[in-house]
């Protein structure tokens, strides 16, 4: 049987985004659509275009019963599903490359590059095969029939860059319904780590003690030293932000002491030692290990902080200020090669040479 894609998508007063959003997801067989109560001409528009719309008031609003009820509207005939939202689009292009390379049988998810709209980079996996439900009341989760939302790496088309979607949300949109929402969910799933991760987010722009209490919740029902690690960062970045750097340090080791996957937790924990403690030396050597154990991931955790200029600045003014001036020479280069309209990167070079003398530059070839 031949390969037949369906974009399905949820939509309400999302007229401003019709145009873009269908013309990217037109290279599907089908383009179905379940408006959940538009008021404006989103609907019209749709149909217009060629969407098959339906309309359908979700009351209670949860995002999982309505991406549910979309999905009744996929056609029978089609294999390949296609979950987006109207301010998404896709490069041109991608429903060919799916169709060619998705292997009926094999393959029930796949992986794509998606930009978020904060330009981060990320793998994302919301195409996938038929026998796959949502749950949670926001920020929802693709799960099997049986309840399972894992998969195997053979069983997963990884397309990379093959495939790109964008997110280009309007910024005015109100998201109060979220916090409510996902407060819901942390009753309803008292041990989803994921959700918990959201909520004390939300929590941190009203309540920065709860935000913490939720964090170290997540840090306790996590079932992996990855989560664990990630929980340990949320809690130390909110007890910067109370200004009590002693205790982030803290969390921010004890994520390090889980997971040394992420170069941006080293550089955390190395600048309070560097402008807390003074304790160069202790912020070199954290920084050092960044450099060794640590590697890029296309993941929402991520941050490019710990791949900018930014960190080797910090290794430039830690390995000066520890004795070790070579060293602090050569990432002195590398941060000025990072940031190349830098002055300021650039004349530290010239500081560094300044006051380098010939016998630490023997010693440091010995």
């Amino acid at each position: 049987m031949a390969n037949k894609i369906c974009v399905y998508a949820i939509a309400k007063n999302e007229s401003q985004f019709v145009e873009r959003w269908y013309n990217s997801m037109k290279e599907a067989d089908y383009v179905v659509v379940l408006d959940t109560g538009s008021t404006d001409d989103t609907v019209e528009k749709l149909r217009n275009l060629g969407a098959i719309v339906e309309q359908k008031i979700i009351n209670p609003w949860r995002f999982d019963v309505a991406r549910n009820e979309s999905m009744k509207l996929i056609p029978e005939d089609c294999n390949i599903l296609v979950c987006t939202d109207l301010d998404e689009y896709f490069d041109t292009g991608w429903g060919e490359i799916l169709r060619d390379k998705w292997i009926e049988g094999k393959h029930v998810v796949c992986d794509y590059t998606y930009y978020l709209a904060n330009g981060k980079k990320i793998l994302y996996n919301k195409i996938h095969g038929k026998g796959w439900h949502w749950e949670c009341p926001v920020h929802e989760l693709m799960l099997r029939e049986n309840g399972s939302g894992s998969y195997l790496p053979e069983e997963t088309l990884n397309l990379g860059e093959e495939i790109v979607l964008h997110h280009k949300p309007d910024s005015t949109k109100s998201r109060s319904s979220y916090f409510e929402l996902l407060k819901l969910r942390a009753q309803e799933y008292p041990k989803d780590y994921y959700g918990l991760y959201y909520l004390a987010n939300e929590y941190a722009n009203l309540d920065v003690q709860k935000a913490i209490e939720v964090a170290k919740r997540g840090i306790y029902v996590s079932d992996n030293d990855h989560y664990k690690a990630v929980f340990n960062v949320q809690v130390g970045r909110l007890y910067m932000q109370k200004g009590e750097n002693k205790k982030a340090l803290v969390y921010f080791i004890n994520a390090l002491n889980k997971c040394k996957e992420f170069r941006f937790v080293f550089l955390l924990a190395a600048r309070i030692l560097f402008d807390d403690y003074k304790d160069y030396n202790g912020a070199y050597n954290l920084l050092v290990d960044g450099l060794k154990y640590s590697y890029f991931h296309d993941y929402w955790f991520e941050e490019q902080q710990g791949w900018s200029s930014d960190y080797y600045d910090l290794l430039t003014m830690a390995a000066f200020y520890s004795g070790r001036k070579v060293d602090s020479l050569i990432y002195a280069i590398i941060a000025s090669d990072k940031s190349k309209d830098d002055q300021r990167l650039k004349n530290n070079i010239q500081l560094i040479l300044n006051n380098l003398t010939d016998k630490e530059i023997t010693e440091y070839e010995e």
